[in-house]
């Protein structure tokens, strides 16, 4: 972020829990798993010349082209359950050097099971994704040479190891592939514990799609520098070395402010009421006009059920570009909802002649 790079990680969020997700930090973009047109291609290529393209940060440039021998780890030892997914206990037996080893996705994650590849000799290895994956593939950074196929791959090429008595095959690496024409999509795998529930449904809630025209052209924006983040991590409690290591000097605490993250600048806004938590609560932002010099933006509010919201002032006046104004959200719980528990969704937007800027509100009754 100090060098201007916008860092945008997965959320990760495979459940069950409510909180099991991960890359939460506030000075990362989250988002929702899901694709863009960019694919790190690595190419299975069989014996029999199938090609199956998958994905791996892992681009080795010295890989042979030569076919290597084949092997399905499932079928070393049919009576050990874990064999299939390349556990590395269950490869301790196995005679598996110089080969490529197809494994499949569950159990361990894939880059420990390239490890468990590698370190029982193995040349390289090619991942198969479960059935819920569809023809999701997942580039990882893999110690050994690797790539990750979609399900229906997966399966031709279990196909043809037990179609000979000697399957062979070499993964090609080609980088960067620019172009996907089925991007973006949503990443196939649902999170653990929902029913009747579609991937997609994630992207129903919190700031939607990221649309790249209208991103270039906002309108308002919410800055938040570097040393924005000083009073949140103090806040959090950390020692001075702890947040030094963080931002990567000399920081002193306790001649800092402390904020909670609500108080951060961020577009959003994520509250919980109950728990001795306030049934009133109240947070500032300060938006920068990044548009025309004379423009104005009027409120418009959404509230999540059982909660008022109070904005003001209800109306934003700019004369010119970076003017920056404040404006300040309250937020009351109802006294109808003081026995429901629940998470609970809303939005308010500032709307002007020529753009919608939009802040979702996210709200946990506990």
């Amino acid at each position: 972020m100090e060098q201007g790079i916008l860092v945008s990680c997965s959320a990760g969020n495979r459940g069950p829990s409510n909180f099991s997700l991960s890359n939460e930090a506030p000075w990362i973009l989250t988002v929702g798993a899901s694709t863009i047109d960019r694919k790190i291609r690595a190419t299975a290529v069989l014996g029999d010349n199938q090609t199956f393209n998958g994905e791996s940060t892992f681009q080795p440039m010295d890989f042979p082209p030569t076919l290597l021998p084949l092997v399905y780890a499932g079928m070393l030892n049919t009576s050990d359950t874990d064999l299939p997914f390349c556990t590395a206990e269950s490869l301790n037996n196995t005679d598996i050097r110089g080969k490529i080893v197809v494994c499949e996705i569950g159990i361990t994650r894939p880059i420990a099971k390239g490890r468990a590849v590698k370190d029982s000799g193995g040349a390289a290895m090619i991942l198969l994704g479960p059935v819920r994956y569809a023809n999701l593939t997942i580039s990882d950074s893999h110690v050994l040479p690797a790539t990750h196929v979609g399900y229906a791959d997966g399966l031709k090429i279990k196909a043809y190891i037990n179609s000979t008595s000697t399957p062979t095959a070499t993964i090609v690496f080609k980088g960067t592939i620019i172009g996907d024409d089925r991007a973006p999509v949503v990443a196939a795998f649902p999170p653990e514990g929902l029913t009747g529930f579609l991937p997609a449904n994630i992207f129903a809630t919190g700031s939607g799609h990221v649309n790249p025209s209208r991103a270039n052209d906002p309108g308002l924006v919410y800055d938040l520098l570097p040393e924005d983040y000083v009073p949140y991590l103090c806040g959090l409690n950390y020692t001075n070395r702890q947040v030094g290591s963080i931002l990567q000097r000399r920081v002193n605490c306790s001649a800092e402010s402390k904020i909670p993250e609500t108080q951060l600048n961020y577009p959003s806004f994520a509250l919980t009421f109950g728990f001795f938590q306030p049934t009133v609560q109240t947070y500032t932002r300060t938006v920068t006009n990044v548009g025309e010099p004379n423009s104005s933006y009027d409120v418009e509010i959404v509230p999540p059920p059982g909660i008022d919201v109070l904005v003001e002032p209800s109306k934003l006046d700019f004369l010119e570009v970076n003017q920056k104004l404040q404006y300040q959200v309250t937020f009351s719980l109802l006294n109808s909802t003081t026995n429901t528990t629940g998470f609970f969704q809303g939005y308010l937007k500032w709307n002007s002649s020529l753009r919608s800027v939009r802040s979702p509100i996210a709200v946990i009754l506990r």
